[in-house]
C-alpha cells in the first residue's frame, strides 16, 4: 500500500482547517456571539462547502416485520432467489 504524498497530506490538513473555520463561524452566528451575522448566501455557501468535506448525518431507522428486529441472512453469490429479495 502506497502512503500518501506530503502534498496530499498537506491538502487534507488545509481542508480540515477550513472546515473547522466554517463550523466555528456557523456556531458563532447561531449563538449570536461576537456579533457574527451571516447572509442567506453565506449560509448556503457554508452548507455547500461542508457537504463536500463532511458526511451528512442523517437518522436512519431500520425495523423488521411489524416493527420487530431485523433478520439478516447471508446468501453466497448466485444462491439468492429473486422471490425472497
Amino acid at each position: 500500500m502506497q502512503s500518501k504524498s506530503r502534498k496530499e497530506k498537506t491538502q487534507e490538513w488545509i481542508d480540515s482547517i477550513e472546515t473547522t473555520k466554517i463550523l466555528h463561524r456557523l456556531n458563532k452566528h447561531t449563538l449570536g456571539e461576537d456579533g457574527v451575522k451571516m447572509t442567506r448566501d453565506q449560509l448556503r455557501g457554508a452548507e455547500m462547502l461542508l457537504n463536500r468535506s463532511m458526511p451528512v448525518q442523517r437518522i436512519l431507522e431500520m425495523t423488521g416485520h411489524e416493527g420487530g428486529p431485523m433478520q439478516v441472512t447471508w446468501l453466497p453469490p448466485g444462491v439468492a432467489d429473486n422471490d425472497t429479495l
